[in-house]
Order: C-alpha cells, then structure tokens, then sequence
C-alpha cells in the first residue's frame, strides 16, 4: 500500500488515498465517513509515473487525467518496479556519487573531443561533398557586403593592378591543377581604419583573392607578393573558409539545442 494524495482532474482540491497494488493491477482506494472506498483500478501499465528525483514527490497519473502524489518513492520503485525499471535505473545513478562524477568526467570527455575533433572532421565532409557553386553562392555575398562596409576603392594605379594581376594569372593560378574548376580572380580594394591603412590578403570560397593597398605597399618585391596568393590560394583549395562556416553552424546549432538560447550562452 503507497499513501498520499489524490487530485480530481482540473482540480487544486485534495483528498487523502491509498493506492493498493497486487499482481500488476492497482485500486486507487480513499476513506469517507470511515467507510473505505474503491473510486479507480486498473492496470499499472495505464500509470504514468514521473521520474524519481532524490525524495521529492512523486506524481502518478491515471488515464482520465487524475493525479496521485506521494512521498513514498521507494514503495512506488518496489511496486512498481516492473512496469517502470527504467526510472529506478536511473535513479540509482543519481543517487550515486560515484557514478555522477564519472558521468561528469565522461561528458567533459565526449565534449572536448566532438568539439576538437569531430566538428572539424564533420566539416570537412560536407565541405568536400558540396560542389563548387556552394562556394561561389557564399564568395559573392560576401563581397558584396565587404565591399559595402569595410573596403573602399584601390589608390593603386591600373598599370601596377594589372601587372600583379596578369603575373597571378600566368604564374601562379596556371600552376594550380585540380579536376574542380575555381575561377581564382585577384582584386585591391583600400582597407582603412582612422586613417590608416591595414595591410592584409583574404581569400573568399568562390576563389576571389582580395589584397590591400597596404599590403601592396609594404611588399618589397613580387617574390613577397608571390608568397602571400599562393597561401590564399591554398585556403580557397582546401575550402577552408567553407568548412568555418560549417563548424560554426554545428557550434552554434549544439548551443542552441543543448541551451536553448545562443545569446545566453555567449
């Protein structure tokens, strides 16, 4: 017998019960007018009990909506154990503390390795597998918006422009082979910030390769120069800013899921 309350469907009042169980079936009994009476039975499979947690109360609901609460949740595990070991499983471990700091141990573990391993060997599938209009898609974009908001137009003369550029096209980009077409395009774009020029090279998915004028500027010789776009090539070859992209969207979604609120998280 497990003592405790029971609450009529949609309603806060309450009357003392008793639930009585024998051979997988229940009766739900309370006493009036010290005359004890049955007011609901049936299989414990129709019961939906909560999870255990520690000694808090416990709530058994029956089919038509009624809740029994008790406190006795080792008479519910011994009872109802049967029809219900996964709750007793579970409390076992919860109530453990050797089993919660190996449980603690090994999710600190599993998530220090999704994320130093397996979102970048994720990534790197999906970047693989998705063809090269992907990555054209994400270049032009975001162009478009640097252009908007970060660069302004090159003071570099024509003449030098296409002097780097065609020496790219005939020196560098020929070198490059690859069964994947990438359309690699060189441009110089003026990158300030409180009137002074930052020197840097980026390289987009599509294959455009930006450099800055100050970058030009500070580059002795064409070998330096060389350096730098081979580099940028080799990130828009591996798909590298692709597979950013990638991670951060896998971050992103577990944070989500695991927090339910990105901002709150960062």
């Amino acid at each position: 017998m497990i003592n405790g309350i029971w609450f009529e469907q949609g309603s806060a009042a309450s009357t003392e019960a008793a639930l009585v169980v024998q051979e997988g079936k229940f009766q739900l009994r309370i006493e009036s007018d010290s005359i004890t009476q049955t007011i609901k039975q049936g299989s414990l499979g129709d019961i939906v009990v909560s999870d255990r947690l520690g000694n808090v109360q416990r709530k058994l609901t029956f089919d038509d909506g009624s809740v029994f609460s008790t406190t006795e949740n080792d008479a519910v595990d011994r009872y109802i154990l049967t029809s219900y070991k996964a709750n007793q499983f579970l409390h076992t471990l919860e109530s453990n503390l050797s089993f919660v700091l190996v449980a603690l141990v090994l999710t600190v573990v599993f998530a220090f390795s999704f994320f130093k391993w397996g979102v970048p060997a994720i990534s790197t599938s999906i970047a693989e597998a998705l063809p090269q209009k992907t990555n054209d898609v994400i270049g032009s974009h975001t162009f478009e918006f640097l252009d908007k908001y970060i660069f302004d137009e090159s003071a570099i003369d024509e003449e030098r422009q296409n002097e780097i550029r065609t020496h790219f096209e005939k020196k560098l980009v020929s070198s490059y082979q690859s069964q994947e077409k990438i359309d690699f395009s060189l441009y110089f774009r003026d990158w300030s910030s409180d009137g002074v020029g930052i020197p840097n090279a980026l390289a987009l998915p599509s294959g455009d390769i930006i450099v800055t004028d100050k970058f030009i500027e500070l580059s002795e010789n064409q070998n330096e120069i060389d350096s730098v776009l081979l580099h940028e090539i080799g990130h828009i070859a591996h798909r590298h800013s692709l597979k950013m992209v990638i991670q951060s969207t896998i971050v992103t979604t577990v944070i989500m899921t695991v927090t339910g609120d990105a901002n709150g998280f960062a």
